[in-house]
């Protein structure tokens, strides 16, 4: 049977084609619009910033400086290997004197330290403060099992009466695996639990039950802070069989040394001639001064004799106080005139060793690097 389409019916045939050809392109074009314009959803992982605990800075050397903040991770299940933080330091007015910028990494739930050395400061800042910039995050604990992934730390040995003063450790794996690498910080502290400098490290690759030796070393003596220096500091310098000339130069350093202080620090001097039969005479007239200074706070004596009499000095003065430890001996040499040939050096690292060259504690913190 043959179909015979009028003119009518060919032109509204033809019109519908037109409409849902036209209709069909459009919904194509709107899709594909909308997918190119709206991606797919990106969720932003965000944790809150780890706490800053304290932030400090410390001379190491000259106008060396390092600083040092120490911080936790409270999010237990989120890390970050890359996170941007950033040192502002001030001086006593409160005016910013320069800034550092780095980054590090943290674990879930970690605790540690950022650290930043070769700082260039003319004088230590009086305030420093750490805060984050930018993190990272991801979710996950990134942590390892402390059965296979363990480190200890048995030898720890501090030598700080030397010009570049060093720490001398040995790191052990006692874990199960082959450690990447160890990250060691070391904070050397005060009688007042202030940070007096520190030092960081990383060793090498330690394969199971191993050790190897790391080494923390500081370009230059501690530097003396009068931060460190609290409760106040009483000093009475003895200097015995001196000269009119050592009296001066040794009152020039005190007062160099009260400036530098400026508060907190109050010193007196004593010259006594030492003759063969005087020792009883000198140590009755520092046992005096002894048991005033033993009602201040932070006292200290310093006797300086001459070196030859050292054993005089020991056995006959120092046995006449030894119920007062806060007494410190100084020995030097005498010049022609049997005087004391005091070097002004000496009385200073006296002085600044006073506060910071003898750390009371030494607190040393580990971690894994990767």
């Amino acid at each position: 049977m043959t179909s015979v389409w009028t003119w009518g019916q060919k032109r509204q045939f033809t019109f519908l084609i037109t409409v849902f050809t036209i209709i069909f392109i459009i919904v194509a074009v709107f899709l594909t619009l909308n997918f190119i314009v709206k991606p797919p959803e990106v969720i932003e992982i965000r944790g809150n910033d780890p706490v800053v605990i304290w932030s400090n800075t410390f001379p190491v050397g000259g106008n060396l400086h390092g600083a040092i903040a120490h911080f936790a991770n409270t999010e237990n299940e989120m890390f970050s290997a890359r996170a941007f933080y950033k040192f502002s330091f001030f001086d006593e007015r409160g005016r910013i004197i320069s800034e550092k910028k780095g980054d590090t990494s943290f674990g879930a739930g970690e605790s540690f330290f950022v650290f930043e050395r070769n700082l260039n400061f003319e004088n230590t800042p009086a305030w420093t403060s750490f805060s984050w910039e930018r993190i990272d995050w991801k979710e996950g604990r990134k942590d390892r099992d402390e059965v296979d992934y363990n480190v200890s730390v048995p030898e720890v040995n501090l030598r700080s009466d030397i010009p570049t003063p060093r720490l001398e450790t040995r790191v052990e794996n006692i874990g199960f695996l082959t450690l990447p690498s160890v990250e060691v910080v070391a904070l050397i502290m005060d009688e007042h639990e202030n940070v007096v400098t520190a030092s960081r490290g990383v060793t090498v690759s330690i394969p199971f039950r191993e050790s190897t030796p790391l080494t923390l070393s500081w370009p230059g003596p501690f530097t003396f802070s009068k931060n460190v220096c609290n409760p106040p500091l009483t000093i009475h310098m003895a200097l015995l069989s001196g000269h009119e000339t050592n009296e001066l130069e040794v009152i020039n350093v005190l007062r160099d040394f009260e400036k530098e202080m400026e508060e907190g620090f109050s010193w007196t001097l004593s010259m006594n001639e030492l003759g063969e039969n005087e020792s009883g005479i000198t140590a009755n007239s520092l046992r005096s001064e002894a048991r005033f200074l033993s009602s201040r706070e932070n006292p200290r004596i310093v006797i300086v004799f001459p070196e030859e009499r050292s054993r005089i000095v020991s056995l006959q003065i120092l046995r006449e106080l030894e119920e007062y430890d806060f007494i410190e001996t100084m020995p030097v040499k005498t010049d022609n005139d049997g005087g004391l040939n005091i070097d002004i050096m000496d009385v200073e690292r006296v002085l600044k060793s006073i506060c910071v060259q003898k750390p009371r504690d030494i607190r040393i913190y580990t971690r894994i690097s990767d």
